[in-house]
């Protein structure tokens, strides 16, 4: 049996951090944001669909590592102290600073890497009774 694994286990997790966004007095987040209810469950989030340039959340991510830039598909799964998204939307709404807790699935195509290949053994067993 010969395994080919199109990514590394670390390049699949997801990521999670916190922005501390600052917005001035009339100004907006500089986000659209989509409510997305998680199946199943009694979860809900926002997703951020589009980012406005010169905004708030622009300047945040011109001033942040260029590693962890918000960008649209950013799922925000809190807006401190709140985890749901009636009152995160609640609070964006009535706040000039927010700390928003982000989660990024990683998407896309598997990274070209040079193929590794892993050899494992395996052994199947029959036992009585099984089909």
């Amino acid at each position: 049996l010969r395994l080919k694994f199109s990514r590394r286990a670390m390049d699949a997790a997801p990521g999670v951090w916190q922005a501390e966004l600052e917005r001035t007095a009339g100004e907006g987040w500089g986000m659209e944001l989509r409510e997305h209810i998680c199946s199943g469950s009694s979860c809900s989030v926002l997703r951020i669909d589009g980012i406005t340039p010169g905004l708030a959340l622009d300047r945040w991510n011109s001033s942040c590592s260029p590693s962890w830039p918000i960008v649209s598909g950013d799922l925000i799964v809190a807006v401190e102290p709140e985890v749901s998204s009636k009152p995160m939307l609640a609070l964006l709404k009535t706040s000039r600073r927010a700390r928003l807790t982000l989660l990024r699935w990683h998407s896309g195509p598997a990274p070209e890497l040079e193929e590794e290949f892993f050899t494992f053994e395996v052994t199947l067993q029959r036992s009585e009774g099984s089909s």
